[in-house]
């Protein structure tokens, strides 16, 4: 990858694919530097406002790639809510930030995952259902 191409940001949800976001961003620092992969808990300095910080590397970003798992869709918070239908939901927010700027998304599925259909998804996630899934299994 050029110095000057933009990065590649990791989006995840930590209790669920945090160790295929791991596998997949140490294997892509190999390919275009570590300086060039954006992971929350890798690429966030203490004391950094964490919003503002994923807001910058994401328009800094040529690609977002979205790790996908089995629950990906119908994930919930502690009082049951779907973290996808929570305008305030950090992977809600990359993705849908990604999508209304026109940074190319990836969808990487793991654990058996599948793509959600536009209806399952609000609007700002809808277009994420028109872009092509990768299925990636770390079994060797």
């Amino acid at each position: 990858m050029a110095s000057n191409t933009k990065g590649i940001f990791i989006s995840y949800r930590r209790d669920e694919t945090a160790g295929y976001a791991g596998w997949l961003a140490d294997e892509l620092s190999k390919a275009f530097g570590e300086q060039k992969i954006f992971r929350d808990i890798d690429s966030i300095e203490p004391r950094l406002d964490f919003v503002e910080a994923v807001e910058l590397a994401i328009a800094s970003s040529e690609v977002l790639i979205a790790v996908m798992g089995s629950s990906w869709l119908t994930a919930t918070d502690v009082e049951g809510r779907q973290h996808l239908q929570n305008p305030d939901d950090y992977v809600r927010r990359e993705i849908a930030t990604a999508l209304k700027h026109n940074i190319r998304v990836v969808p990487i599925l793991v654990q058996g995952a599948s793509m959600p259909h536009a209806d399952e998804l609000l609007a700002d996630l809808a277009p994420l259902t028109r872009r092509h899934a990768f299925d990636v299994s770390l079994a060797g």
